[in-house]
Order: C-alpha cells, then sequence, then structure tokens
C-alpha cells in the first residue's frame, strides 16, 4: 500500500471514527511529534561529530563542564 492509500484510509477512517479510536490516533501522534526532536534535524556530519564528541566523553577526554566555566567565566559575564 503507498503512502498517499494510507492517508486516504486514514482520512476515510477518522470521518467515522467514535470518540475513543480519535483519542488513539491523536495518542499516537502526540508521542510522534515528541520523538522527532532537533536532534532529527542534524546533518550526516553534524551526527557523527556528536557521536564522536559523546564516546570521547565517555572515555573522560573531555573537560569538565565546571573548567570550562571557570575558564571563560570573564567572557560569560553580563
Amino acid at each position: 500500500m503507498t503512502t498517499l492509500q494510507v492517508r486516504n484510509n486514514l482520512k476515510k477512517y477518522i470521518d467515522v471514527a467514535d470518540e475513543d479510536a480519535i483519542k488513539r490516533i491523536n495518542s499516537f501522534i502526540q508521542i510522534d511529534k515528541e520523538q522527532n526532536d532537533e536532534f532529527d534535524d542534524l546533518t550526516d556530519e553534524q551526527e557523527r561529530m556528536l557521536n564522536e564528541a559523546i564516546e570521547e566523553s565517555d572515555k573522560g577526554l573531555g573537560i569538565p563542564h565546571d573548567e570550562v566555566m571557570k575558564k571563560y567565566a570573564k567572557w560569560l559575564k553580563k
């Protein structure tokens, strides 16, 4: 079944579905929206770099946040 066919079937179903079915469909939509976040919009290169940074951090190769904040505090003051 094509995406267009699925959409048309859903539209027809929604028009005749009872209240409980509509609420369940809406719940699925909300869950899908919550699962899509900013990270879904990353380019392949950005995702690769982020994963690399996470791996380095997991290995203890990063600089702790408090050390970075101390080092750059003078530039962060308002």
